[in-house]
């Protein structure tokens, strides 16, 4: 039961941290200032947005968020997903 737990939540981060990037919000989480790739993984984008309140999200945001990681996701072969 606690893989699931661990692997749900796991789940639930990569995609509020889908969200941020595909909104162009995920910069203010990093403190360098490199801005030709992404530095931090997107699960902690999406600890950051969890905890975030300002941050707020769409019913939209999301369903774009899951699309996204199931493009990246056919495109690595996980075709179950």
């Amino acid at each position: 039961i606690l893989i699931l737990l661990t692997t749900l939540t796991h789940w639930l981060l990569m995609i509020l941290g889908s969200v941020a990037i595909n909104a162009n919000k995920h910069r203010q989480y990093q403190a360098n200032t490199t801005k030709s790739h992404n530095v931090l993984s997107l699960p902690f984008i999406g600890q950051r947005v969890a905890q975030d309140r300002l941050f707020r999200i769409t019913v939209k945001d999301t369903m774009n968020a899951i699309k996204t990681l199931q493009n990246q996701s056919e495109g690595l072969g996980y075709e179950a997903l």
